[in-house]
């Protein structure tokens, strides 16, 4: 079963949102690339 994409604006935006937590010391490192880690794979770069 294929799973549903997210549109790529609303990925990019989360992304934002998590750059700027990890800049605002709301999270750590490692909670950090967890995080990035899951967004980028939800990207379509084909």
């Amino acid at each position: 079963m294929a799973t549903a994409r997210r549109p790529q604006e609303e990925v990019l935006a989360d992304l934002a949102k998590l750059h700027q937590r990890f800049e605002d010391e709301q999270i750590g490192f490692d909670d950090f690339e967890t995080a990035k880690l899951a967004l980028l794979e939800q990207l379509d770069l084909g």
